[in-house]
């Protein structure tokens, strides 16, 4: 696996995409703010680097949130694929997905099409958040815990709506690889989860990321965006 220092440094990059912010002022500055806000912006490649495993599965998550959540329309990622750029590694049948396939899988699963993201802020720093109002009605809520070493209890609060106390619980993360081993051992685990609504607790495991899917109580209530605390 690679040195903390080198994991922890990209899993907070993220959080500090002052490029697309630069890149805005400019337009604004050049076009005025009416045209500038016709301009969309595309990222045409990101990743991680060097760094493979499950850091750069999180990463892969945090970073196509993040560039949507400041209004890019469309992110490329550099590989999420063994073989995308070559004949792959020996024994390893191209195509066989990398861990940041998985980050890609895990913000669909977050947020669908038509979905709203919404603004959310972490009080713990090792904790990274995203959360969605989906098209199908339902609260998405994503958890990255990028502490290789210590889960962490995550009090949340969701205001609106009424939210049924089940839902849906997605994760991937340390568990999912075996050893050194760069290309995921077992899949996106999935399971019905009880003990949810508009307020609850949850514990992240080190080096994951969890994915919660909330229904709002009335079937087929898209309701409106709402805060959401941690």
């Amino acid at each position: 696996r690679h040195p903390i220092s080198v994991s922890a440094f990209l899993l907070n990059r993220s959080s500090d995409l002052s490029t697309i912010k630069d890149t805005r002022t400019q337009l604004t500055n050049i076009l005025g703010a009416a045209r500038a806000g016709q301009m969309g912006i595309a990222v045409t490649e990101t990743g991680a680097g060097n760094v493979t495993g499950t850091p750069a599965a999180l990463f892969a998550a945090d970073n196509f949130l993040t560039w949507i959540e400041n209004g890019v329309f469309n992110v490329d990622y550099q590989e999420l694929d063994a073989g995308f750029l070559a004949n792959g590694n020996p024994g390893v049948a191209n195509n066989t997905p990398l861990g940041p396939a998985y980050g890609a899988k895990m913000s669909r699963l977050l947020a669908d099409v038509g979905g709203t993201m919404l603004t959310v802020t972490s009080a713990e720093s090792l904790l990274h958040v995203h959360a969605t109002t989906r098209h199908d009605g339902k609260t998405g809520v994503m958890l990255i815990n990028t502490d290789p070493n210590n889960p962490i209890p995550v009090a949340i609060n969701i205001s609106g709506p009424t939210l049924a106390s089940s839902g849906t619980r997605y994760q991937f993360g340390l568990t999912n690889f075996i050893g050194n081993n760069i290309y995921p051992s077992y899949p996106i685990s999935t399971n019905t989860v009880s003990g949810l609504g508009n307020s609850f607790t949850v514990s992240v495991p080190p080096y994951t990321m969890v994915d919660l899917l909330l229904s709002d109580r009335k079937s087929g209530s898209a309701g409106m965006p709402r805060p959401i605390s941690y």
